[in-house]
Parts: structure tokens; C-alpha cells; sequence
């Protein structure tokens, strides 16, 4: 995790880094790292620095979201990340992410 957070001090608009902090963040069963406010905060930017066009990030801001009980977010971010991936032919990619989006979304409704 130090890892991470040091490539993102050198190099702040790296997205790998950052999903992979937002992803520790957001899905760590260990209650010391559990920040779902940071999580959301560097999906965020991941996805920014990737313009948008990158369906994991927008999977993992929409599991960022739903665990900040932004449910409407999720949702919409989850319909992206599906657009996303069709429109670039990630077929593999659309039956892993429905499944795991399905679970998010369901696991945080109110």
C-alpha cells in the first residue's frame, strides 16, 4: 500500500496507482484501511486521468460510490463502466463486470 501511495506523491495523475489505492481503500477487510471517502476521492481522479474510457476505473468509482451510500452514482457509474467496455469491445470484460456490479449495487441498497 506504501507503494502506492509514494508513486502517487511522485507522480499524482498516475491511474494505475490510484485505482489500485481506491480499490484498498474501498474493499480492505481490514477496518484500518477501510476509507471509503478516500476511495471515492482517488477513483475520481483515476478517472479523470483516464478520460473516462477505462471501464474498470469507472466499475471501481461506481463501487466507491455505493460504498458511500451514493446509490443513484453507483448505479449510473456501473451503467457506464458496461457502456464503456461494449463500446471497446471488452466482451470478457462486460460478464465479469455485470456480475460484480450486480453485487456491489445490491450490497449497499438502502
Amino acid at each position: 500500500m506504501s507503494n502506492y501511495a509514494a508513486a502517487i506523491r511522485i507522480r499524482p495523475q498516475y491511474p494505475k496507482a490510484l485505482l489500485a489505492l481506491a480499490t484498498i481503500y474501498n474493499g480492505s477487510i481490514d477496518p484500518r484501511f477501510q476509507q471509503p471517502e478516500k476511495s471515492l476521492e482517488l477513483a475520481k481522479k483515476a478517472e479523470e486521468f483516464t478520460g473516462g474510457r477505462d471501464a474498470i476505473v469507472i466499475g471501481t468509482l461506481a463501487e466507491a460510490y455505493a460504498a458511500n451510500g451514493m446509490h443513484a452514482e453507483a448505479n449510473a457509474a456501473a451503467h457506464r463502466a458496461l457502456d464503456v467496455a461494449r463500446i471497446n469491445g471488452q466482451t470478457n470484460l462486460v460478464g465479469m463486470l455485470e456480475v460484480r456490479l450486480k453485487s456491489i449495487i445490491e450490497q449497499y441498497r438502502p
